[in-house]
């Protein structure tokens, strides 16, 4: 039985935080949840999210202040903003590619109806 603590990552913008949500409610406190309930004996997160981020918000901050090492579980939930916001949909694929490429991804969980990846788990 593994018993390393699992580390958490949650990447996104306020569908991250769960904006208008309570914090027990919110995706990041509820895959802490799971996985405690799981028995995955979840150690502290890093999160990195702010409402209003687009894409290339969120690799701004990463290039700025990486992460530390790498992650058991990453969720990166990031892309209505660039829609809202009128940016292109290449901008949009080009940068989250980025993001998917980053050396503490070990295994992506997307919950975006409109992506292009096949090779994602649509959740």
């Amino acid at each position: 039985m593994d018993t390393n603590p699992k580390t958490y990552l949650a990447l996104g913008d306020s569908y991250t935080i769960g904006t208008f949500v309570e914090v027990n409610e919110t995706f990041p406190a509820q895959t802490v949840n799971m996985m405690r309930e799981l028995k995955k004996n979840s150690g502290s997160g890093y999160y990195c999210h702010y409402a209003g981020w687009t894409t290339k918000n969120l690799v701004n901050a990463l290039n700025n202040q990486p992460p530390r090492h790498i992650y058991s579980i990453v969720s990166l939930l990031i892309g209505v903003n660039n829609q809202y916001q009128g940016k292109s949909l290449n901008q949009y694929k080009n940068e989250f590619a980025d993001l998917l490429n980053r050396p503490f991804f070990t295994l992506v969980i997307i919950r975006k109806k409109f992506l292009y990846y096949p090779f994602l788990i649509i959740a």
